[in-house]
């Protein structure tokens, strides 16, 4: 048996090891005196609740994808979540890290300027000038 010294506004007291272990286990289980009743969330699940609810904030996407033009956000969401499941790393503000996670990301491709009609028709015009070009050349064979 394992006894434990207690001293308590001044007074002495010995008690079971065993029965306070049991009595501290009890209250952690119940989380008694916190704010938050209930069992703590597993962070696994923390991940996938916040993930979850972020790609349905849909003016945060949006104001993301303003500030980081090129960069495909919900891709970006995704490494970032397997980053973090896979180095265990725990972090306790992960909208911050998520947007210094996209804000590191490096721009696939940058949009092309919208081309005129002149430049379409041109586009076309060259395009059947090479069709001719090819049958003439099938044909002298």
């Amino acid at each position: 048996m394992i006894k434990i010294y207690i001293n308590k506004n001044g007074r002495e007291y010995w008690a079971d090891g065993d029965k306070v272990f049991s009595w501290l286990y009890e209250r952690y289980v119940k989380n008694e005196g916190r704010k938050a009743k209930g069992k703590p969330v597993p962070y696994s699940e923390k991940l996938d609740n916040f993930f979850g609810e972020i790609v349905l904030d849909k003016q945060w996407l949006s104001d993301m994808g303003k500030a980081f033009p090129g960069i495909n956000i919900k891709n970006e969401l995704d490494k970032a979540k397997m980053w973090l499941v896979s180095n265990k790393s725990y972090k306790k503000d992960l909208k911050k890290f998520c947007y210094n996670w996209i804000g590191r990301a490096t721009p696939n491709m940058v949009d092309e300027p919208v081309k005129s009609k002149k430049q379409i028709e041109k586009r076309n015009q060259l395009a059947e000038a090479f069709k001719k070009m090819e049958k003439t050349y099938k044909n002298d064979r």
